[in-house]
């Protein structure tokens, strides 16, 4: 009877030990059912992996300009170096050319004492002096011209006339050698005439005695300006046009004379003199570096 109970004891062991272990293995089939549905299905591509977007790049540092910059050495490099430009800039100008000037209400009083027209186109000549610093221009100006002279019986006349200007303006550079500036200008205009005789001629002793064989009288009127100009840099320098229109506002009778008084000229006033305004354009050919 033991060996029997011993028998079927160990049976039973045997037994649950077998389904134990078939439990615990995979089912091969099902495992291979499962690896089969991943799989894409045929003519497929395989999904393309997931790519983490890429990092943007940094934006460029932004050089801080230098607030220290040593406009002397840059001055310098610009003189050697075309490409470079220096804010500050220094320009001497000549000028020559055509100005129109009305002279009405002095062509009246002339014509009563026997005078000629008096031409009113002037020819002359000046010069300037510019400072541009960041496209500003500043400059003084003058210029002196001259007319045909005329006479009477008596007298030969000739006629000077010129402005001085203070003017201000902007200069524009749509190429690297070509600027355009607008000018507005404040200023005066002169008028001298010269009076010469002419039917007698002294001799040395005589105009010691008495040197009033000339005279001259002068007229100055406020003035304002309005110019525009066109300059072309080359390797010789500058050369280019300047034209505009000059007004004044307000006529000028202020009429002087040289007076001698005990060896020494004077200003003499002169009353009842003619207005004047000397209205009119000019153009003129610049030339200078």
């Amino acid at each position: 009877m033991k060996q029997q109970s011993r028998f079927w004891a160990a049976l039973l062991l045997s037994l649950s030990c077998a389904v134990t272990v078939q439990a615990a293995e995979p089912d091969e089939a099902s495992a291979e059912i499962t690896a089969a549905d991943k799989l894409p299905p045929a003519g497929a591509s395989a999904p393309e992996a997931e790519t983490a977007p890429a990092a943007e790049a940094p934006p460029p540092a932004v050089e801080a300009p230098a607030d220290d910059e040593d406009l002397a050495e840059l001055w310098l490099e610009s003189l050697v170096d075309p490409d470079v430009r220096h804010p500050i800039h220094f320009h001497m100008l000549f000028s020559g050319g055509y100005q129109n000037s009305n002279l009405s209400g002095l062509q009246q009083v002339l014509s009563d004492r026997g005078y000629r027209n008096l031409g009113q186109d002037f020819w002359g000549g000046g010069g300037s002096v510019q400072m541009v610093a960041w496209n500003v221009v500043t400059e003084f100006e003058g210029m002196a011209s001259l007319t045909m002279p005329v006479i009477n019986d008596d007298y030969w006349l000739l006629a000077t006339a010129g402005n001085t200007f203070f003017n201000l303006g902007y200069q524009f550079e749509p190429h690297p050698n070509l600027r355009i500036y607008p000018l507005v200008g404040l200023g005066l205009s002169f008028m001298d005439l010269q009076f010469v005789r002419r039917s007698v001629m002294p001799t040395f002793g005589e105009f010691l005695d008495n040197p009033l064989w000339s005279g001259n009288m002068a007229n100055q009127i406020f003035a304002l300006n309005l110019g525009l100009g066109l300059e072309w840099q080359g390797w010789l320098g500058r050369v280019g046009l300047r034209g505009g229109y000059i007004f004044h506002p307000i006529a000028g009778n202020w009429w002087t004379t040289n007076a001698p008084d005990d060896n020494i000229n004077r200003q003499l006033l002169l009353a009842d003199g003619p207005s004047m305004r000397m209205d009119g354009p000019y153009l003129k050919l610049v030339i200078g570096f």
